[in-house]
């Protein structure tokens, strides 16, 4: 029996498969290694009922749902942090998976029919069927070729298929030096490892950026972070036969160096299943509430446990279109950090979104997001002495002159 490849595809770009050949038919869905080899315990089997005369056919739907539970997103490791130098590292955000199409009676012998293809994390559908063609997919990104305004303190991340042999990697900047305009591009490091189709993730914000453009160019010693204007990511293809190079995938970042009294950082997953950031810089409504149970003891009505549940009720600020894609994939993520500089902190759990928008549009877009630390206990941060910090200072008591 042929097999027939559907190639690599997105997780929820799998199509339906129509099954012939009338009668009940088994399904035998296998998960596989990279040599297509059956991983242990991952072979599920399925009983499908057809009786649609005249043509005896039946589908098979929503094959993405049932494979996604096999996928695993980028993992957060353990003291991880948003500029972590780990360029050299791929992840592996997919699965070979075998399909195999039985008559009744016959699952001892050959399959009827027999597909098999290489599924992506993803939580959305996408408009590119297939991934076989590697070049064409660009950034694992909402807002690929597009313009997006971050917070001149925020961390970006960007992801995209590995392929370093056909691939180069740069940097845009944009910067004010002597009252001029300048642009220059800067090659970025590459894995150097040649495992087609991994995903490997990139950490950049303002200051990156500039260590990137003076490092590379000796005459932009003198330019500091005020003079950035924006700063744009690429991805070109090289084509091996001539040496050509076409730009595959682009995202510009301006830098907004806007004062918010109240910011809040975030780091999640979106559709891809790479890491993401969004700055909420709108009111944060804060609410504590008891939750407790009472009991009677000794003829007296006690309080037997306690729990307080803080909450932020906290929005979005404007939103651009593409940050309002952002915001969607923010609530639909499996894990939601908070985080501070470089420092991954406490993950939090949304529990309420609301989101209108009216057209046509009379009123900036904003969203608000409540949400609570995931953690049940509350957390103590000790502070410990320390020989550079001048904890009781008396500069300003009544000795000071």
């Amino acid at each position: 029996m042929a097999v027939k490849n559907l190639g690599h595809i997105f997780c929820m770009d799998i199509p339906d498969l129509t099954l012939y050949n009338g009668g009940e038919k088994i399904v035998v869905f296998e998960i596989c290694d990279s040599d297509w080899n059956v991983v242990n315990s991952f072979s599920e089997t399925y009983y499908v009922e057809s009786h649609l005369p005249p043509n005896d056919f039946c589908k098979l739907r929503n094959i993405g749902q049932l494979i996604k539970p096999y996928l695993n997103p980028i993992p957060l490791e353990e003291d991880w942090t948003l500029l972590s130098d780990d360029a050299d590292i791929l992840y592996d955000l997919s699965v070979n998976v075998r399909i195999k199409h039985y008559d009744e009676g016959s699952i001892g012998g050959d399959p009827y029919e027999i597909y098999e293809f290489t599924a992506y994390y993803a939580d959305v559908k996408t408009n590119r069927a297939r991934v076989n063609f590697l070049p064409n997919i660009g950034f694992l990104s909402r807002y690929d070729w597009k313009e997006r305004q971050i917070n001149i303190n925020q961390k970006v991340l960007v992801s995209f298929f590995h392929r370093s042999v056909n691939t180069k990697f740069y940097l845009g900047v944009a910067y004010m030096q002597n009252g001029v305009a300048r642009y220059k591009e800067v090659d970025l490091k590459l894995p150097t490892e040649e495992r087609y189709f991994m995903t490997t993730l990139y950490a950049f914000d303002a200051e990156t950026v500039l260590h990137d453009l003076q490092y590379a160019f000796a005459e932009c010693s003198s330019v500091t972070v005020d003079d950035l204007i924006y700063f744009t990511v690429n991805l070109n293809t090289i084509d091996p036969a001539t040496g050509d190079e076409c730009l595959t995938g682009c995202i510009k970042y301006m830098l907004d160096r806007r004062y918010f009294p109240q910011e809040k950082h975030i780091l999640f997953y979106n559709s891809f299943g790479v890491w993401e950031t969004l700055v909420l810089r709108g009111r944060d409504e804060r609410t504590t509430q008891m939750e407790a149970t009472h009991v009677w003891i000794d003829d007296k009505y006690r309080k037997n446990t306690t729990e307080l549940v803080t909450s932020h009720a906290h929005n979005t600020g404007f939103l651009s279109d593409v940050d309002h894609d952002v915001v969607l994939d923010l609530v639909n993520s499996p894990h939601v950090y908070l985080y501070d500089g470089e420092d991954v902190g406490d993950e939090i759990t949304i529990t309420e979104f609301e989101d209108t928008t009216t057209f046509p549009r009379e009123e900036p877009m904003n969203a608000k997001i409540t949400y609570r630390l995931a953690d049940k206990q509350r957390r103590f941060d000790f502070r410990y002495w320390h020989d550079d910090v001048p904890v009781f200072d008396k500069t300003f008591d009544e000795s000071f002159e």
